[in-house]
């Protein structure tokens, strides 16, 4: 069963260039799981509204990439080169600065042409809590 880890804000964890010593231990580890965890079945998706402060090393082992609404800049260009994103789906990436929510570009190996794709709105309710103690303090039918 394939595990997928997700990490929001990446460039927070994973910047480009550091000099404490913890993070640089986290992108080692993490490093290691971008590159050789696909054959465990273990994933990466890397969450980042700043692609051109990642990890360059960990950026070149993301197969996909979905580009939500961009604010188009100067340095727009840098981050889809960074990205690795090629001038034939340029067209493609002008449309992301005029995206509504829920309006997402799939590029890679899940689309090498690109494609523009809409987001099912949430089913599950906001905001994260724990089981409530009536449902994690008793004991499984069956087991005494």
């Amino acid at each position: 069963m394939p595990l997928f880890f997700i990490i929001d804000e990446a460039h927070h964890l994973l910047p480009h260039t550091t000099d404490l010593t913890e993070v640089s231990v986290i992108k080692n580890q993490i490093r290691s799981i971008a590159a050789e965890g696909r054959k465990y079945g273990l994933f990466l998706i890397l969450v980042s509204q700043r692609p051109d402060k990642l990890d360059l090393n960990i950026i070149t082992e993301c197969e996909n990439i979905a580009v939500l609404k961009l604010k188009w800049s100067d340095s727009l260009r840098h981050k889809l080169d960074t990205l690795g994103v090629t001038s034939e789906h340029f067209d493609l990436l002008t449309k992301c600065s005029a995206f509504p929510r829920g309006v997402v570009l799939l590029l890679g190996k899940w689309k090498p042409s690109g494609e523009i794709a809409f987001c099912a709105a949430r089913r599950t309710a906001e905001g994260g809590r724990n089981l409530l103690a009536e449902y994690w303090t008793q004991a499984p039918t069956g087991i005494p």
